[in-house]
């Protein structure tokens, strides 16, 4: 035999065996998901008021299937799961909003009227950042506003069976500020940190068919034995920016 088959110790009689690693294969898999979808959404035993353990969620996946030859062999399959978070960029702009209303005791003898304006630094925000609020409110009544209140409420929207939708408030969390007395102005900063006040956290901003998530801040003129004044500044919150893997990554 020659110098291969005697290394191979081919020269000798019996068996020989031969370790051969098993090949494997990597298929680069490029999709351009759609600019519209609704954001990853969970939310699960959540109860208020009348509601109570209502679960939901909106879920993405991508699933690989290898097709096996033959009549008795099975595909090869595999998934994970993909969090998308939407994008709401076109409201990174300054908001604000003002409103001028009849102070009334007991909701039947005017006592003058209350000016309140609002100006936030932009209407788009992370969990656990400062939402910066410049308020000016103009007391024109005989009424002292005892009280000036922030809180960042928490809408979801819900498609029942048969066509119909539920919406669900919470106030997640608030911050309370000095008042204006009778006859007085007042030009105070209000800032509002936006993290729960309860266990938990800030869900994403999203807006499904069938499930929708939003926020809005609203700012109260606490007004004794008369209708308190509000103002409500919609907000977005979205998910931190994930790094970039880079071209060319290659999963392990």
């Amino acid at each position: 035999m020659g110098k291969l088959a005697k290394a191979f110790g081919l020269d000798k009689k019996g068996k020989i065996g031969l370790a051969v690693e098993k090949p494997s294969y990597t298929y680069p898999f490029q999709y351009q998901l759609p600019a519209e979808l609704p954001g990853a959404f969970k939310l699960s035993g959540y109860s208020n008021w009348d509601i109570e353990n209502l679960s939901a969620k909106i879920k993405y996946k991508f699933k690989a299937t290898l097709d096996v030859g033959g009549f008795f062999a099975s595909d090869l399959k595999a998934d994970c799961d993909l969090v998308v978070h939407e994008r709401n960029f076109q409201a990174l702009v300054p908001s604000e909003d003002s409103v001028t209303q009849e102070v009334k005791f007991l909701c039947c003898f005017s006592r003058g009227t209350c000016q309140l304006a609002v100006a936030m630094n932009k209407s788009v925000y992370l969990p656990g950042e400062t939402a910066q609020l410049q308020c000016n409110i103009s007391n024109g009544s005989t009424v002292e506003i005892s009280t000036m209140r922030c809180r960042l409420y928490q809408d979801v929207r819900v498609q029942l069976s048969k066509g119909s939708t539920r919406t669900c408030s919470k106030v997640m969390c608030e911050n309370a500020f000095p008042g204006v007395p009778p006859g007085a102005t007042l030009a105070q900063p209000q800032p509002l940190t936006l993290v729960p006040d309860h266990a938990g956290f800030l869900q994403p901003s999203t807006t499904g068919e069938l499930i929708a998530c939003s926020y809005r801040i609203e700012i109260e003129c606490d007004i004794p034995w008369c209708p308190d004044v509000h103002l409500h500044l919609p907000v977005s919150i979205i998910a931190p920016e994930l790094p970039n893997p880079g071209a060319g990554w290659i999963p392990e």
